[in-house]
């Protein structure tokens, strides 16, 4: 039996008399497939829906009163509780856009629930969630304050898109730092291949000092390559140095997840 609401009667909220997360995930997950099918109002109609999850960003994020009920919605979204170096913002996004595919059931963490189909397009703005919620915004304020914005050091940059520029000033992406150790470098150029991809299917995407990072999802007896366009050296680095540590014979690899992640030399 599938559960796709968290069991939850709780009243307590962070900024208003009564708020339970699991009904008003489920409200924002109705409105979120209403604006992806009848985009009626264009970039209006996104904005409220920013302001629709920042208004529960403000109740949630940081809230000991409602951390058992999000987790319980993460989890039966089968979305992961952010590490340390991703945007803690964009769990918001992937368990907010999207909706269930009940032809399916999978396991996350111990819950069967339908998969979760989170809605790709809209994990951008957890880069603009980040930026209001930084910048302490009313929730009333949310969509003059994005009509409004111009990034102070680039006039062509307004509204969303210039406050996703700001966010980004404030977290600029890490592209160096991590070292080859030891014979890490050589050792994984002497590994053996057990397939090789034309160059020209990873052509435009970064690599360092040859290296490249690659994903691949199994579909049935196919598998299909993905490239990690945003891997940075330190990535690259870190996936090779594992992935070099790791036995030959790993018994768990039958076990691996759908997505699975491959290097490419």
């Amino acid at each position: 039996m599938t559960n796709n609401t968290a069991a939850s009667n709780q009243t307590l909220g962070n900024g208003s008399a009564q708020f339970v997360v699991s009904n008003e995930v489920a409200r924002i997950n109705q409105i979120s497939v209403a604006n992806h099918n009848y985009n009626l109002k264009g970039h209006q109609q996104t904005y409220a829906h920013i302001r629709d999850m920042y208004a529960l960003v403000l109740e949630v994020h940081k809230n000991p009163l409602h951390a058992a009920d999000w987790a319980s919605e993460r989890i039966i979204r089968q979305v992961r509780e952010p590490e340390d170096h991703q945007n803690p913002f964009a769990q918001y996004v992937y368990v907010l856009d999207g909706e269930f595919d009940t032809s399916k059931t999978v396991e996350f963490e111990g819950v069967k629930s339908h998969k979760w189909n989170r809605r790709r397009s809209s994990e951008k703005y957890a880069k603009p969630l980040r930026w209001l919620y930084e910048n302490g915004i009313a929730v009333e304020d949310v969509v003059r304050v994005i009509n409004d914005f111009v990034h102070p050091d680039d006039k062509t940059k307004t509204k969303i898109a210039g406050i996703m520029r700001a966010d980004s000033d404030n977290y600029p992406a890490k592209r160096s730092g991590r070292k080859w150790t030891g014979t890490v470098k050589q050792d994984a150029l002497a590994a053996p291949r057990s397939y090789e991809i034309p160059l020209s299917a990873v052509a435009g995407f970064p690599t360092h000092d040859g290296f490249g990072k690659l994903w691949f999802r199994v579909v049935g007896s196919t598998a299909h390559v993905f490239c990690d366009g945003g891997a940075t050296a330190d990535e690259v680095v870190k996936a090779v140095t594992e992935a070099m540590a790791k036995p030959e014979d790993n018994d768990e690899a039958d076990e691996a997840e759908p997505a699975e992640e491959a290097l490419a030399a």
